[in-house]
């Protein structure tokens, strides 16, 4: 009988099952490397963006210090418009693009406008004014980077849409308005703004001939009004809103009371019947508020004088029967009553003369 096989897992085997793990964790570690790499680059690169962020930032930060210290020289020391002018327009190329150069043009566009409005320009050199003034608010109100400026873009549009106004170029205004005020809803001027447009239908509407132009923008700025005055209370506001309320009240439709929008004319008192040829004249009674005749005056005065001459008569009468009974100690003198004083005791002439007012008053002697 022959022997038994015993058969034994071949080495094999266990030698792929090394060589696995050893793929295995070669090419774990392979691919950690350029995980780590892949990091470090991303890191550094990370790096050089922030530092080159932070350099640009700062240069930025430098640049607009260095332009508004330009335009404080500038301005310093200058007061009288003509002279804030010239400085104005001397610096305004030198910050061209940046946020001082729209302050600029801001300043420049107020200055004109105001020069449009002085009383002691003559008529030229107000519209010389108001011409220039148009021109820099329209740069600003119109041209990138400042037309998107929160700070200068809606200021802008209010001036330009006040120089046309001024210059009865009432159509520009109400389109530039009604194209801009749709950007700038959350803008604390959005509501100046808008008055601002009704404004500009009601006086459109004055220059209207055909009655339903007419009626159309009067319609217009009594919606508009409308909308702007029911936004919040008065307080902070301005008097914009005073002037808002008086034109609506211009605008709105007549009421009730006056149908046609006109107090009605005052009525004619009712004209007097005339008499009847040959009737007596009529009875005319006496009104009790009428004033009494002067006959009647005379006699009040009269009677008043008489009081007037009893009252110091008897005063006189009282006085001398008192001096001759020797009564009363008679009218002291400054000199009597200071050395009275002096001697401790109390002074005052009490005698008839001294107080004609009081007939029943009593005389006392000094103590």
């Amino acid at each position: 009988m022959s022997a038994p096989v015993v058969t034994r897992p071949p080495h094999s085997a266990v030698d792929e099952q090394d060589q696995k793990s050893g793929f295995a964790a070669e090419q774990v570690g392979q691919w950690a490397r350029w995980i780590v790499l892949a990091f470090v680059i991303l890191g550094a690169a990370g790096l050089i963006a922030v530092t080159v962020v932070t350099v640009g930032e700062s240069k930025r930060t430098e640049q607009a210090r260095r332009n508004w210290d330009h335009i404080h020289k500038a301005l310093k020391d200058k007061n009288k418009p003509e002279e804030l002018i010239a400085a104005l327009e001397k610096v305004a190329p030198e910050v061209v693009g940046s946020p001082a150069h729209a302050y600029v043009l801001m300043q420049l566009g107020e200055l004109h406008f105001n020069e449009a409005l002085s009383p002691t320009k003559n008529p030229e050199d107000r519209a010389a004014g108001l011409k220039k003034a148009q021109q820099v608010f329209e740069i600003v109100a119109t041209q990138e980077p400042y037309r998107s400026n929160a700070a200068f873009g809606p200021m802008a549009v209010e001036g330009l849409a006040l120089a046309y106004e001024q210059n009865k170029e009432y159509d520009k205004a109400v389109s530039l308005l009604e194209e801009n005020l749709k950007r700038w809803e959350s803008h604390f001027l959005y509501n100046k703004m808008s008055a601002q447009l009704g404004r500009l239908y009601y006086l459109r509407s004055e220059t209207r001939e055909k009655p339903e132009d007419k009626e159309k923008d009067r319609t217009a700025a009594r919606e508009k009004l409308s909308e702007v005055l029911r936004q919040g209370g008065t307080a902070g506001q301005g008097a914009w809103r005073d002037q808002a309320e008086f034109i609506k009240s211009l605008v709105d439709k007549p009421g009730k009371a006056l149908p046609e929008g006109k107090a009605p004319p005052p009525k004619a008192p009712p004209a007097a019947a005339a008499p009847a040829p040959g009737a007596p004249p009529a009875p005319v009674t006496p009104d009790a508020k009428t004033t009494p005749p002067k006959s009647e005056e005379k006699k009040d005065e009269k009677k008043e004088e008489k009081k007037d001459e009893k009252k110091t008569g008897a005063i006189e009468k009282k006085m001398e029967s008192e001096m001759a009974a020797g009564t009363t100690s008679g009218h002291l003198s400054f000199s009597q009553i200071q050395k009275m004083l002096k001697e401790g005791k109390t002074a005052f002439c009490e005698c008839v003369r001294c107080t004609p007012g009081d007939e029943t008053q009593a005389i006392r002697p000094f103590e």
